[in-house]
């Protein structure tokens, strides 16, 4: 388990709650934004105010505090801490307003890096964690990763992964279009979930192929077919396998609003990237062989795990 803090963005709780803080103790050295700052911005999540400014030392000290609390409370309950995610990702255009945003974020990456290192503890991060950083400050970072994960990976980003592995950065791959179990499983309107990325169903998730990347996506919205085969053709070779470390399926909780809601998004879908994980070289030379495998594979879930999940009563997809 790797406990995930986002920052710099997505960060609104923390620092909703550093300048509440504030105002009980008149203490400002944990201060998290400058409230001279006239950014204006808007985020994936609709927020105005969830960035940090990583100008201000405050962001520092209070993830300082964040870090050793967490390291203190898995020797306590004498739990690995392989690492902590940092986020990274989605910081909104029109952040950090009349400044260099590359020059911003090189400071922020140095610093959380600083702190890392100090506590000798590895970094995890979104795609983004390492994109606009200079050189330097990547090559910095590079030996104090445990992964990236590489999620959005539509159109052309599909090489993003292979680009990140074969340049020395361990990658767990998170392909918006094969392991976001909060997709929804088709454009039914009645069923639970997201599409901004398309559909997720069982098929999909267990199309992933780590080692055929450009092959994973075998239909458009909920079951067009693409030419698969002539997937790779032009693209990023990997040249690195040994930086393709896992696979990771995700559950965002936007529309979850019940623990029924979580398993019906998560099964049966989300076995496809645990089958694809530990199975990772799957032979499939034709869309027959495809099939066939997937039937056996779903034949199992439907005969031997279905029946557990009705008898726990838990809610799920049936096809």
């Amino acid at each position: 388990m790797v406990p995930e803090f986002d920052a710099p963005g997505h960060s609104r709780a923390a620092i909703k709650a550093m300048q509440s803080y504030e105002r009980k103790t008149g203490d400002a050295s944990y201060r998290l934004q400058d409230p001279a700052d006239q950014s204006q911005y808007w985020s994936a999540q609709d927020f105005t105010d969830n960035v940090l400014d990583p100008d201000l030392p405050g962001v520092y000290k209070f993830y300082g505090v964040v870090f050793d609390e967490v390291i203190r409370m898995h020797q306590e309950a004498d739990v690995p801490l392989p690492g902590i995610h940092i986020g990274g990702d989605e910081v909104p255009d029109g952040s950090w307003s009349g400044r260099d945003r590359k020059q911003v974020k090189d400071t922020f990456t140095r610093g959380i890096l600083a702190l890392a290192q100090e506590r000798g503890i590895k970094l995890a991060g979104w795609q983004e964690m390492v994109q606009g950083i200079a050189p330097e400050t990547l090559e910095q970072l590079k030996p104090q990763l445990l992964f990236v994960n590489a999620w959005s990976t539509r159109g052309d980003n599909i090489e993003l992964s292979y680009q990140l592995a074969n340049d020395g950065i361990p990658v767990l791959l998170s392909n918006v279009q094969n392991a976001y179990i909060d997709l929804a499983y088709g454009d039914d309107p009645t069923e639970i979930g997201l599409h901004w990325g398309g559909y997720v169903d069982e098929r999909k998730s267990f199309a992933l192929q780590p080692w055929k990347i450009y092959e994973s996506e075998r239909w458009k919205g909920v079951d067009t077919p693409v030419d698969w085969k002539h997937a790779a053709e032009g693209r990023t070779p990997l040249l690195r396998p040994d930086m393709i470390v896992g696979a990771e399926a995700l559950l965002w909780g936007e529309n979850v609003r019940s623990i029924s809601d979580v398993t019906f998004q998560m099964l049966p879908k989300a076995l496809g990237i645990w089958e694809r994980a530990w199975n990772s070289c799957p032979d499939w030379p034709t869309d027959e062989a495809f099939a066939q495998d997937f039937d056996r594979y779903y034949s199992i879930i439907k005969t031997v795990e279905m029946p557990r999940w009705e008898a726990e009563g838990y809610q799920y997809k049936t096809r």
